[in-house]
């Protein structure tokens, strides 16, 4: 077990490492095609996905390290490591649910705003 479970952790953080290289990249693509709008939603919803997603490749590597724990101080470390990750993730998923519902909100007020400015048939005028 010791010999196969580090290079497997290995290769799960290395994963997690090309989702985080990946959102960057397409995160800031967007933000080049939004022509370096730091407001665009949708570019701080694919960076805050990629990077929670990364961070689950790496809680779950540092699970499997659990396995090879020899000492009390590695415990605590594997420990910490893992509870800031797990907040990290709390947090990056709570920031998405805001960013996702202030999407909405500006989507039903454009919407709103857009049935006000319409022209009305001929059919709703009032003569």
């Amino acid at each position: 077990m010791e010999l196969i479970i580090p290079p497997v952790a290995a290769a799960i953080e290395f994963i997690g490492l090309i989702v985080i290289v990946f959102g960057c990249v397409v995160a800031v693509s967007r933000l080049v095609l939004a022509k370096f709008d730091f407001n665009n939603l949708e570019t701080k919803l694919v960076l805050a996905s990629a990077i929670s997603l990364a961070l689950e490749f790496k809680l779950a590597a540092e699970v499997l390290l659990t396995v090879t724990i020899k000492s009390i101080n590695e415990f605590y470390i594997i420990a910490a490591v893992a509870i800031l990750r797990i907040i990290i993730s709390f947090v990056l998923h709570w920031e998405m649910k805001e960013l996702e519902e202030s999407k909405v909100r500006t989507l039903k007020r454009e919407a709103s705003l857009f049935n006000f400015l319409k022209p009305k048939s001929d059919e709703d005028k009032v003569f």
